[in-house]
């Protein structure tokens, strides 16, 4: 039996590949994520999040990071695309990328 969809490493690229994150995927609420490319390059974090299949190739996600950064995300694995939202005391912050899988 192979391995759901969206389980494995993927790369989030944002703002053209300015930004770009290492997402890997556990299990269905287990991550790790760590900041490659860009402004906060090397932060990292282990994360427990909540997933909502909206259909078994969209995926809603939401977490909350050690420093109170509040994430929700819609991830779709047939088109490879990222939508996040960060959510901090003072802004929002909306992201849009690309997504390439680096390992089941």
């Amino acid at each position: 039996m192979s391995k759901p969809q969206h389980l494995g490493a993927f790369i989030y690229h944002y703002n053209g590949g300015e930004t770009e994150y290492a997402v890997r995927f556990d299990s269905d609420t287990a991550l790790h994520w760590e900041c490659i490319t860009g402004e906060e390059k090397g932060r990292a974090g282990n994360e427990t999040a909540t997933r909502i299949a909206i259909r078994p190739d969209v995926h809603f996600l939401s977490w909350t990071e050690a420093d109170g950064l509040v994430v929700t995300q819609v991830m779709d694995f047939t088109a490879m695309t990222v939508n996040a939202i960060l959510v901090t005391d003072s802004e929002r912050i909306i992201l849009s990328g690309t997504v390439t899988r680096v390992a089941a």
